[in-house]
């Protein structure tokens, strides 16, 4: 099953923010839109970016994560773009896709076909949700944007940290948020503080 980006209708507007998970559930091989009602998607998953929306696009942080505080944020699920790091899935049922070990093949080319969405979809901030990214990766970003700086978070990449690096591109800078997944309940929750700092500086740095 191949994955593509699922592209809000109202992506576009400025910033951009382009979101990153690990991998998807169900497969869809072609361009596709993410859930719009909290209704159809209220999974910790979901309402958990919607409050990191909250902060980015309004400066605002929700008083919780229910679904009834988040409702009044439910527009901002047409302004951004999911996408998955990993890009296919290797099964017979399409229904039990997520959480197969990842093959050498995908590792080593997953992450080439995410640069080529980045280019298309030249997002002003990618925020990874996870800890999953190769150095490959993270070389090729390098390579294709220039070196990445870190301009806000902590030195060493090891347990509980948030990052922000900005990455100089020739048009506009491409910011990415180097954090957790939100269903990683105790990383997440011991880390969010840093979450809303690093979003605060990128507000900052974006203008």
């Amino acid at each position: 099953f191949d994955y593509a980006a699922r592209i809000g209708k109202d992506y576009g507007s400025q910033p951009r923010v382009m979101i990153l998970g690990q991998e998807s559930k169900t497969g869809h091989s072609v361009l596709t839109e993410p859930e719009y009602s909290l209704e159809k998607a209220g999974n910790e998953h979901y309402r958990k970016t919607l409050f990191t929306l909250a902060l980015i696009l309004k400066g605002e942080e929700p008083d919780n994560y229910s679904k009834d505080t988040l409702k009044r944020y439910e527009p901002l699920l047409r302004n951004y773009c999911l996408t998955n790091y990993y890009k296919c899935t290797f099964s017979r049922d399409k229904d039990k896709c997520s959480g197969l070990k990842h093959s050498k093949a995908m590792k080593n080319h997953c992450y080439k076909l995410l640069l080529k969405e980045i280019d298309v979809l030249n997002p002003d901030l990618l925020i990874v949700q996870g800890k999953f990214t190769s150095k490959e990766f993270w070389c090729a970003l390098d390579n294709r944007y220039g070196k990445g700086e870190r301009v806000w978070g902590n030195k060493s990449e090891g347990a509980d940290t948030v990052s922000l690096y900005r990455h100089a591109r020739t048009a506009n800078p491409l910011y990415i948020i180097y954090s957790y997944h939100p269903s990683a309940i105790g990383c997440w929750s011991r880390t969010k503080d840093d979450l809303k700092t690093a979003i605060i500086k990128f507000r900052e740095l974006f203008g």
